[in-house]
């Protein structure tokens, strides 16, 4: 949908031209403007980016968030995990290095959707922003499950809020809102 302006130029003959702007109109039953739910799915974008790049940067930090990396005074491997490297040192330290390649894994898929989510921006493809954010969507929703099982209550529902937020702008994005 586009806004369409019209000019008239009195010079020796009158005549009317119609320019297209590329704004787009707030349709009636939308909550926010067009322009504002652009930029929450740029603070998206951002934040994927932001996530994505520490994860890269700083494995060990990222793991300790989501309670992976161990630490040998409360490592305790269960009945499964009992083997010739379970307890030992070795073990311990090749558990290290699996999460913190993980990680890095990780943070290489959360840049690549957050510099996508840029692109988007860039282009001013909101639709393709917010289909992006809601597929994400799963993405989030199992990082806030394991969360929740190894972390608590307290901290799965500070992610779970955050991942609502980038739901309802993924929505607003795709004028669902």
């Amino acid at each position: 949908m586009y806004i369409f302006e019209v000019t008239s130029s009195t010079r020796s003959t009158c005549y009317t031209t119609i320019v297209a702007h590329s704004r787009r109109a707030t349709p009636p039953t939308m909550l926010l403007h067009y322009s504002t739910w652009r930029q929450l799915g740029l603070s998206v974008g951002a934040g994927y980016t932001f996530l994505g790049t520490c994860a890269i940067m700083n494995p060990t930090f990222v793991s300790e968030v989501f309670n992976l990396h161990p630490k040998p005074s409360t490592f305790k491997p269960t009945a499964a995990e009992k083997g010739p490297l379970s307890s030992t040192t070795a073990g311990i330290k090749a558990h290290a290095d699996a999460t913190s390649t993980s990680m890095i894994l990780l943070g290489a898929r959360d840049l690549s959707i957050g510099l996508a989510l840029l692109t988007f921006y860039y282009n001013e493809d909101s639709k393709a922003m917010g289909t992006l954010i809601l597929s994400g969507m799963v993405l989030c929703a199992t990082d806030v499950i394991w969360i929740w099982r190894l972390r608590g209550w307290k901290y799965g529902m500070t992610f779970a809020t955050g991942a609502s937020s980038w739901a309802v702008i993924g929505l607003g994005l795709l004028d669902c809102l």
